[in-house]
């Protein structure tokens, strides 16, 4: 988790105006996401 969210801030998302901030919040979030039902079902 910790190497996606550094790559995350460190990789560079191509500048596509239509895109805005979109690919960065795909490319962070879904990690958390399934990182965090993981831990939800282990618990």
């Amino acid at each position: 988790m910790t190497i996606v969210i550094s790559a995350g801030f460190l990789i560079r998302i191509p500048n596509i105006p239509i895109l805005e901030e979109s690919a960065r919040n795909l490319f962070l979030h879904v990690p958390m996401w399934f990182t965090m039902m993981v831990a939800f079902v282990m618990a």
